[in-house]
């Protein structure tokens, strides 16, 4: 599978990097693998910089109303999806769909989303 899951359970995070020619099958499998580890709450960043999607917004559509219909009970973690300077259609894309069920935003480097997941999970910790 073109994207590597990596689970921290004590930190609460998920990491995903994608590599390689990604289709929109693989990236459904992907999800179907996330939510069956039974993750959803924890914090997520998504490396798309070293991957090449094959799919368009009508895809990544889909993939957000499979993952509602998918989704566990229960809150959401922040999700931060990282992309190269040749995928800026994607971040717009993922940008207009995400729905206000969870914090999400799009980064050009993984430094930046790992600072604001930080931040979110401070803002977390006080919520608790």
């Amino acid at each position: 599978m073109p994207i590597r899951l990596i689970v921290d359970d004590p930190s609460r995070m998920v990491v995903g990097v994608a590599t390689g020619t990604l289709t929109l099958e693989e990236l459904i499998d992907f999800l179907r693998e996330f939510l069956a580890a039974a993750k959803s709450g924890y914090r997520k960043i998504i490396d798309f910089s070293a991957c090449e999607p094959v799919f368009d917004a009508d895809g990544l559509a889909e993939l957000v109303k499979l993952r509602s219909q998918l989704r566990p009970d229960g809150p959401s973690g922040p999700l931060a999806l990282v992309i190269g300077d040749h995928q800026s259609s994607l971040g717009k894309a993922f940008a207009d769909l995400t729905s206000d069920d969870r914090p999400a935003s799009v980064f050009r480097s993984i430094h930046e989303a790992r600072r604001w997941i930080a931040d979110h999970s401070a803002t977390e910790k006080l919520r608790r």
